[in-house]
């Protein structure tokens, strides 16, 4: 599968041991790391994106008893989901729910779209009837405390899980948490 590139290629590209891409387009990037499903929206999510969501879970939970999930969406740039995405989006979760230990999804920018997006997040999974937590921030720092607080059985330690979403995105945080200077 050419969407699919272990973590050695990655690493010439990108800084993020063991992370894995598993879909990339000019839209977004699906990849793993750890025990976790990240997911990096630039401008809007696919039905391939979403196919690919499905894909990562599907991995993860052959490997792991639960899976995490941290997405960063640009708010400022996105773009309203398809509904044969949205849909398709809320089936996968409401597929999955129950193995996820928490998700987290960063939806930067201030302005009205992000926080319409920010919104339409929880609309999907109040509608996918998921039962894992999830909640949506606007910046990351603050959705690493929640995702560590939230699921503590994590595999991923909170700096690897940072680490490996500023390697897909470099732009969705500026400054590391004290936190993460301690560790």
């Amino acid at each position: 599968m050419q969407a699919r590139r272990s973590a050695e290629t990655r690493d010439t590209e990108r800084p993020g041991r063991g992370t894995e891409i598993l879909s990339e387009s000019a839209a977004e990037v699906v990849a793993t790391a750890g025990d976790c499903l990240l997911v990096v929206v630039r401008t809007t999510l696919s039905t391939a994106g979403v196919s690919a969501i499905q894909r990562g879970f599907e991995q993860l939970e052959r490997d792991h008893k639960r899976v995490g999930y941290l997405s960063y969406i640009d708010g400022d740039n996105c773009t309203v989901m398809e509904p044969s995405a949205r849909g398709l989006m809320a089936h996968v979760v409401r597929r999955h729910t129950r193995r996820i230990g928490v998700a987290a999804i960063v939806v930067g920018g201030e302005g009205f779209r992000a926080a319409v997006v920010r919104r339409l997040l929880t609309g999907i999974h109040l509608a996918s009837r998921a039962e894992h937590p999830m909640s949506p921030f606007r910046t990351l720092e603050p959705a690493l405390d929640w995702y560590e607080a939230t699921w503590p059985e994590r595999c991923l330690p909170r700096a690897a899980l940072r680490e490996a979403l500023l390697a897909l995105h470099p732009g969705c945080t500026t400054a590391p948490s004290p936190r993460d200077l301690n560790r």
